[in-house]
């Protein structure tokens, strides 16, 4: 990582040129804000004598930067979608159950029972809540938007940001995320940025 001073941190409309290819104004706001919050931590990343604030920086980093990511796979698969270059379908199914009716059984051995008739449904995953990251990564897979490579680090994104939770009671937190991972994790985030970039361009 590149030493950056917190005064040469670049505008939120600056920043915004950068996802000149994302045409949903909300957002390429909300990703220019990402992005401008994640160089304000690797510039406090730089100051020595934080100790275990470090990983808290860089926690943040890969939370901010996985998030935008995932942000950004999901907009080009549905753009995708809306062009008719991908299925509706390819975000996979979600299950949902309905219920029909209550059906209440007397008998003369117990006191009775209660039965709940369902119905399951299945319905495309076109709601934001219903989707994971990893159902993400797989459409834009299928979509062919990122190869079986960037794939690979598009699930690395996601797998980091997972290990990071407080309520872990086996390792210190500090033991999982350091500034090699950082570095990684900013590095796969760009080369996916411009494959999508590319496509979303091509389009």
């Amino acid at each position: 990582m590149s030493t950056i001073s917190i005064g040469s941190i670049p505008s939120a409309q600056a920043l915004e040129a950068r996802f000149a290819f994302v045409k949903n104004q909300t957002l390429k706001t909300n990703l220019a804000i990402y992005l401008r919050y994640v160089i304000l931590l690797l510039a406090l990343s730089e100051e020595s004598n934080l100790g275990s604030l470090h990983y808290s920086i860089y926690k943040d980093i890969v939370v901010y930067t996985a998030s935008s990511i995932e942000s950004t796979l999901e907009y080009a698969v549905r753009e995708y979608i809306v062009k008719g270059k991908a299925k509706q379908d390819i975000f996979g199914y979600s299950w949902h159950y309905s219920e029909l009716a209550k059906i209440n059984h007397e008998c003369i051995d117990f006191s009775g029972a209660s039965f709940v008739v369902q119905k399951k449904e299945s319905t495309y995953k076109t709601n934001s809540r219903d989707l994971g990251f990893d159902d993400i990564n797989k459409a834009a897979k299928t979509a062919k938007i990122i190869d079986e490579h960037l794939y690979a680090k598009a699930e690395d994104l996601r797998k980091k940001r997972n290990l990071i939770h407080l309520s872990s009671l086996e390792k210190s937190s500090d033991d999982y995320i350091k500034k090699a991972d950082v570095t990684k994790c900013l590095e796969d985030a760009k080369v996916i940025l411009l494959a999508v970039e590319t496509k979303l361009n091509a389009l």
